[in-house]
């Protein structure tokens, strides 16, 4: 009986351990690092998301300023803990900025070269980009992202450099309205996924996109 019971305890710390895992695996980004600087020693970077059930740890002059999806929030922080869930975030430090301002738009391309979903607020399932868009690259295939081609009826309109895991549109020329594909590269110059989108004129206020690529 002793034995058995040492099985069952076995197996359910295993299962324990396993959705543990999964939770982590599975967890979601709940915040953009917009920047990040001081006494600060957690490995993130600008324009990285972090997860939920993650901390930072700012220490006494660690600054951290971020996008909170949960609640269209731009927040400033200097020192203390900041943990993450997916509803809110928790800090010991000092909170000198929050301010209410519009989400990023998210689209997430998966390892096919297809989009797995386009999460827009305005209900629509087409991403849509302004003339001049923003664009910031998220995940692992993020990081190793150099440069971007943007393909209009099968021809090459556009190559641009990503710098810092972003795309500003600092050039002369708008984009055009219509359909597009959104092709990405990584340091070996191999081609990643290609992303459709379309530009419209309607309305010019730059909105950042997220695309994460994992």
């Amino acid at each position: 009986m002793q034995q058995v019971f040492r099985i069952h305890a076995a197996l359910a710390g295993a299962c324990a351990v396993l959705v543990f895992g999964l939770a982590n695996a599975f967890a979601e980004p709940v915040a953009l690092v917009i920047d990040i600087s001081g006494s600060v020693d957690s490995g993130i970077q600008a324009f990285s998301e972090i997860e939920a059930g993650a901390t930072v740890d700012l220490d006494t002059d660690g600054r951290l300023e971020f996008i909170d999806y949960s609640r269209c929030k731009n927040v400033i922080i200097v020192g203390g803990i900041v943990s993450f869930s997916e509803q809110h975030f928790i800090s010991d430090g000092k909170i000198i900025d929050e301010t209410v301002g519009s989400c990023p738009k998210v689209v997430t391309l998966n390892k096919d070269a297809r989009a797995a979903g386009v999460l827009v607020r305005t209900g629509s399932s087409t991403l849509r980009l302004s003339v001049r868009p923003w664009l910031i690259f998220t995940g692992s295939y993020g990081d190793v992202a150099v440069q971007v081609r943007i393909i209009r009826e099968g021809s090459l309109t556009l190559t641009l450099p990503i710098k810092d895991r972003q795309i500003r549109w600092l050039y002369r020329d708008d984009l055009l309205a219509g359909s597009y594909e959104l092709e990405v590269l990584n340091k070996d110059g191999a081609k990643s996924r290609r992303l459709p989108f379309e530009v419209t004129t309607s309305g010019h206020k730059i909105r950042m996109t997220i695309i994460r690529m994992n």
